[in-house]
């Protein structure tokens, strides 16, 4: 009976020391990227959100898309980061005393409000000073919509004054990040409504034609560039994320505003 015993507690030891033997050899696989990966920037505290790479469907083909949305095509993007909100007023102060944007401080007065009234140059100088760039109308797209051909940041429910702020709400400008039943896959706030934002590219009518296989960052220096998102006086239609419009490069506009792009790190 003794003998027994010890056979069935040494078998059990060799049970578990190969289990654990197991383990061992088949560790748990490296954490990766996933659509809530954010990260602070020290500097300015800015939010940064986390794009993957791959393929996602741009543009709209859908009934009451407008001509310059279409084709929807097929577009490759490395990864990136985007800012998770607009600039705030803070933040761009903070260049403006940096000597790095054009401005006066008066002019942005309440910290938490998006900074507006800034020309597409002025953009692409604070994304610049903080070490990034203006995301591409590509870029911009993806992370406020994702890869499943969503029409919203949020799904393709209709906006509603909780998801966006837009004409209905009658809201005037609101601070950063006060919708966050409106966000995106990736994480970024206010993709929909409150201000329109600058983007990277041109404006041709015929951009989309033919359809780029692979994002296009156009650096020259044109008279017309891209704004998306929609703004505070936005109608519901023009709050979707495939939406465009497009002002003078040197157009200031309190309807106007930005954030910064980043390339992620090979």
């Amino acid at each position: 009976m003794r003998r027994r015993t010890w056979l069935i507690i040494l078998a059990m030891v060799a049970l578990v020391a190969a289990s654990l033997a197991c383990g061992l050899g088949s560790p748990e696989p490296e954490p990766t990227h996933t659509p809530t990966v954010r990260w602070t920037r020290p500097a300015d505290g800015m939010g940064m959100v986390y794009v993957p790479a791959g393929e996602f469907q741009m543009g709209s083909d859908e009934e009451g898309a407008m001509e310059i949305e279409r084709p929807r095509h097929r577009v490759v993007l490395e990864a990136f980061w985007i800012h998770r909100t607009a600039v705030t007023n803070r933040q761009y102060r903070g260049c403006i005393e940096a000597g790095a944007c054009d401005g006066v401080l008066a002019d942005y007065p309440y910290d938490d409000l998006p900074a507006v009234g800034i020309t597409w140059h002025q953009a692409v100088g604070n994304c610049m000073w903080v070490g990034g760039r203006l995301p591409t109308e590509a870029e911009w797209e993806k992370a406020a919509r994702g890869t499943d051909g969503r029409r919203y940041p949020w799904g393709d429910a209709e906006p509603t004054c909780d998801r966006a702020n837009f004409l209905d709400c009658k809201a005037g400008l609101a601070p950063v990040g006060s919708y966050s039943e409106g966000t995106s896959p990736y994480g970024a706030l206010d993709m929909a409504g409150n201000v329109w934002e600058w983007v990277e590219d041109q404006y041709t009518e015929s951009y989309y034609e033919p359809s780029p296989s692979e994002d296009e960052d156009d650096h020259a220096i044109y008279d017309w560039r891209i704004l998306r998102g929609g703004c505070h006086v936005s109608r519901a239609r023009d709050l979707r994320s495939s939406h465009r419009n497009w002002a003078r490069a040197d157009a200031s506009s309190t309807l106007h505003g930005f954030r910064c792009a980043f390339d992620a790190d090979p």
